[in-house]
């Protein structure tokens, strides 16, 4: 994902609404949430993933996003990992989450 909710051009986003229909599809769909860190271990170790294995990751630290997703995620204990630009946290860019 790079952006969740209604204040970013909708061709990187997704509604906090759509966002909540996906979390509802892991749960129901049989859907093995994994960290990141462990999918990349084990295809590199050759290991099989469960069948249905997803990754949720976050493509940018938009300040909306983590504070509308991640209380869903957190809830549901589903990792989840964030890429970010440290240059747009060191620099306090308005919209990005900062370092603490």
């Amino acid at each position: 994902y790079q952006h969740i909710g209604e204040d970013q051009p909708s061709d990187r986003s997704i509604s906090l609404s759509q966002f909540r229909q996906h979390i509802e599809e892991l749960d129901k769909g049989g859907y093995t949430v994994l960290p990141l860190d462990r999918i990349v271990d084990d295809v590199r170790q050759g290991n099989t993933l469960p069948r249905k294995t997803v990754g949720i990751t976050f493509d940018g630290a938009y300040s909306a996003t983590l504070e509308q997703a991640l209380p869903l995620l957190d809830q549901k204990e589903y990792p989840y990992t964030v890429f970010y630009s440290s240059d747009l946290v060191d620099s306090q860019t308005p919209g990005y989450a900062g370092w603490g």
